[in-house]
């Protein structure tokens, strides 16, 4: 059992016994009860308040071992009920204000368009499929989107409602979801491959390093790749041909019926994890 080296070693072997898939070698109540675990107690608590006592040292494990709690980026195909969705979308804010195109490159993967000179805001939906058990992460401490050959740059995110943060307003609620958003100018990265238009089948990657705040763990670092096609003002027209990222795709068919319908981003799934 993952955690179990971070706890006290009697905790550690009462848990362990008690987890025994074979009914004849698992321990019986009275010999958990008669275990360290609970004989470590002072005899005060033994005698005049021993539930209290124990309940405390139950809570103790249980904080102990959260303690190791963790995100593990899998893949869409590997999606479960319980997982943490990352959905990161793109709206374009000046000169006008538009959902940016996300296509599926044929090589790449999920693909951003965007149009040099234009300034953007990056909007990331964070929640847990399923909505059965609570959004462990409470908040993003740090964002850096990397370009090649750019210098690192910091998004200024702050949370805000989901609403407010996308061109058009869902009518459903993602499962324990919450919002940040903030403005990102490729300009600002000093990179020049943002700045030069690609050519087909060529595009320019970044890494977005996000720092998640969980709850009572330390952060957690999580890092995706983001792609972008650039193009330049006399390509727009080619802009509106381009076709939306098809959800149909078998590698999203885990994602349940009504997430899938509202999600229209990039999609990025974290396992919690301990040990």
């Amino acid at each position: 059992l993952r955690g179990l080296q971070n706890v006290d070693p009697n905790v550690a072997r009462f848990l362990t016994k008690l987890l025994v898939k074979e009914p004849a070698e698992r321990w019986s109540a009275h010999k958990a009860l008669n275990s360290l675990f609970f004989r470590q107690m002072d005899n005060t608590s033994n005698v005049a308040n021993s539930g209290v006592a124990v309940a405390a040292q139950l809570s103790n494990i249980r904080t102990q071992l959260e303690q190791v709690l963790k995100l593990q980026a899998i893949t869409l195909a590997d999606v479960q009920v319980g997982d943490i969705l990352i959905e990161i979308l793109l709206e374009q804010v000046a000169p006008k204000v538009r959902p940016c195109i996300l296509t599926e490159h044929d090589k790449a993967g999920p693909t951003f368009h965007i149009v040099v000179s234009h300034q953007y805001r990056v909007i990331i939906n964070l929640f847990r499929e399923g909505g059965i058990q609570a959004n462990p992460v409470k908040g993003i401490n740090r964002a850096v989107l990397t370009t090649e050959g750019g210098a690192p740059l910091l998004l200024s995110l702050e949370q805000t409602r989901r609403g407010d943060a996308t061109p058009t307003p869902t009518k459903k609620v993602l499962p324990n979801c919450m919002t940040w958003a903030g403005p990102f100018d490729p300009a600002a990265t000093r990179s020049a491959a943002l700045a030069t238009p690609t050519k087909w089948p060529d595009v320019c990657t970044a890494t977005l390093e996000l720092e998640l705040e969980l709850e009572s763990v330390t952060p957690q670092p999580l890092t995706t790749t983001v792609n972008f096609e650039v193009h330049d003002q006399s390509n727009m027209s080619a802009l509106k041909m381009l076709k939306a990222k098809n959800w149909a795709k078998e590698k999203y068919m885990n994602l349940k019926p009504g997430t899938r319908s509202m999600l229209k981003g990039m999609l990025v799934v974290a396992r919690v994890t301990r040990g």
